[in-house]
């Protein structure tokens, strides 16, 4: 397990803006986004999933990134920290340019790749 995985709970804390007032375990402490509670928040550290010992609701990573920032937002932070797979307008799997032009030229992404093939341009 990466040390991207193992932190993948405070990751998304941080970014969600979440104000973490300590650990117990492997969990994340903070106040609860629902109730208010000064401390029933828990963000599991491995997998992001948190609930809260107070009002007893829990949430996906999605799910409790969509309650602090708004479903679009959300969506985004989920493809930038490694849970969703970054989509096309279609629903698809994006490729990045030079996977596209490799699969419209029908030519093996690595031959585009070793000639100096780079997605950001």
């Amino acid at each position: 397990m990466t040390t991207e995985t193992q932190q993948r709970g405070a990751i998304l804390a941080e970014r969600l803006g979440i104000a973490v007032i300590g650990t117990e375990g492997h969990d994340r402490k903070a106040a609860c986004i629902a109730c208010n509670s000064s401390d029933g928040l828990r963000i599991d550290q491995t997998a992001g999933k948190a609930w809260c010992f107070v009002c007893e609701t829990r949430w996906s990573p999605f799910d409790l990134a969509k309650a602090c920032i708004g479903e679009p937002i959300a969506i985004d932070l989920m493809v930038e920290i490694g849970e969703f797979e970054p989509r096309d307008g279609n629903g698809r799997p994006r490729e990045d340019l030079v996977a596209t032009v490799a699969r419209l030229k029908r030519i093996p992404v690595e031959s585009l790749k070793v000639y100096g093939a780079r997605p950001d341009i």
